[in-house]
């Protein structure tokens, strides 16, 4: 992932933009630029094209003309999403001339550089606030690479995240059906140490927070980074990190599982980095190999990715993980490290099957320890 770097607009640059684009509005041949969004990756907060923005939600477009004489210019306009759900220039987008100029590039970024601040709000509580987190930025589609000649078609604009997403999840036993209410902890960025509120309205009762790239969670071994709030509960629980050094690039998203211990929750970072992939989930771990509908598990990767599909991807987008048919290789020995990972499934989760190779059913997994590791909560 590769860090961006924010450009401001110069006032007088809008003001040459509006004076150049002036075409002859009466002519059939007259075609204006619209834009179609995507939202790349499924890693954010929204990940639904039609559902990230709203009509008149405004994006700034930033385009490169190349004349027929072989002349650029540098063009700024604003872009306003219709009920059409796609994005039309306001008050005029660019007009394409009648010559043979065409778009050679196009940038476009939400929120507008004028509706920006230095960075995403630390407090997050209100969902408002917590959207207006999710910067994006975009441009052409792999198929306008060679630029944009004139036309009467939404062009696809592909957007992707320019944050960080931190998912906070309780994890362990006796939390099943437990939400977080509130979540406060402490990140380092280019200012410092600084206090972060998370937003904790989502059905699922995980906490969540957007965070600009570079943002680290830096602790010694069992430092007190924050405090949660259980709802239904009156106390709060301080959040303990083992020794930790982590920074968050762009783009990503981070699970971060909070495990009762007490009255303080350790804290693990497991799943670090979501980014698209071909079947629509793309996580940096393994998925189980699948021949005719089984699934195999040979790795610890693919048994830990097991476990998060199950619990996170049920929505039907891809595969309803938590019906399939499961075989664990015999040869399966997890490393201690991998035991620790793993985040065990809810057995009233589960509705498919979980056989060794023989085909008996399974409920543990070695661990080079010499212990096992349940793979379904007792």
């Amino acid at each position: 992932m590769k860090r961006t770097i924010y450009l401001s607009a110069a006032a007088c640059l809008a003001f040459f933009v509006q004076g150049c684009n002036t075409e002859d509005a009466a002519s059939d041949s007259v075609k204006e630029l619209t834009l179609f969004p995507v939202v790349n990756e499924l890693n954010g907060t929204r990940a639904v094209d039609d559902e990230f923005f709203k009509t008149g939600s405004q994006i700034e477009v930033n385009l490169v003309k190349l004349a027929s004489d072989g002349a650029t210019s540098n063009l700024i306009y604003t872009y306003e999403y219709t009920v059409d759900r796609i994005f039309k220039g306001t008050p005029s987008g660019y007009i394409f001339p009648l010559d043979d100029s065409y778009i050679q590039s196009l940038e476009a970024r939400w929120p507008r550089t004028a509706d920006r601040s230095d960075r995403p709000k630390t407090d997050q509580r209100e969902l408002e606030d917590f959207l207006a987190a999710d910067w994006i930025s975009g441009g052409l589609s792999s198929s306008q690479v060679n630029g944009i000649m004139p036309t009467d078609t939404p062009v696809p604009l592909v957007f992707s995240r320019e944050n960080v997403l931190l998912d906070f999840e309780l994890v362990g036993q006796n939390t099943t059906g437990l939400d977080i209410e509130s979540l406060l902890i402490e990140l380092q960025n280019t200012s410092g140490s600084e206090a972060y509120w998370a937003y904790c309205g989502n059905e699922n009762g995980h906490a969540e927070l957007i965070v600009e790239p570079g943002s680290r969670i830096l602790s010694d071994e069992n430092y007190l980074i924050g405090r949660i709030r259980i709802a239904g509960q009156s106390i709060d629980y301080t959040i303990i990190f083992p020794e930790t050094d982590i920074t968050f690039e762009k783009g990503y998203r981070y699970l971060i599982t909070l495990t009762p211990q007490g009255y303080f929750m350790m804290a693990y970072i497991y799943i670090s980095g979501f980014a698209e992939a071909e079947e629509g989930i793309g996580i940096p771990f393994q998925t189980p190999s699948e021949t005719d509908g089984i699934f195999r598990i040979e790795t610890g990767a693919q048994l830990i990715t097991m476990s998060y599909l199950m619990r996170h991807y049920n929505d039907g987008t891809t595969y309803v993980w938590s019906t399939q048919d499961y075989v664990i290789s015999d040869t399966l020995v997890l490393s201690p490290e991998e035991a620790a990972k793993y985040i065990v499934i809810p057995a009233t989760l589960f509705d498919g099957t979980m056989q060794n190779e023989s085909g008996a059913d399974m409920t543990t997994v070695r661990v080079s320890d010499g212990t096992t590791l349940q793979i379904f909560e007792q």
